[in-house]
């Protein structure tokens, strides 16, 4: 992955465990988990997808740092070598 395709790798996932979910509603400011009334089965399902289809692995000491949309990809961007 690459930081270009850091959002859209992002909202790919959030799609797959929230099919229902409209990404351009998403404000990307707002706590991700209740934005998009998300479980943490689904939170985590949210990073399988990444490290399965994006080859991203996110280390569980750091889910707490992805809070929002836009935190979530500042993080994607600096662990594929952006930002």
């Amino acid at each position: 992955m690459n930081p270009d395709s850091s959002r859209p790798a992002l909202v790919a996932a959030i799609a797959h465990v929230a099919p229902n979910v409209d990404p351009s509603a998403i404000d990307p400011d707002a706590d991700l988990v209740q934005e998009l009334d998300l479980d943490s089965i689904d939170f985590v399902g949210i990073i399988a997808w990444l490290y399965e289809h994006a080859e991203v692995d996110i280390p569980e000491r750091d889910y707490p740092d992805l809070f929002t949309f836009n935190r979530f990809v500042e993080y994607l961007d600096v662990r594929s070598g952006g930002g």
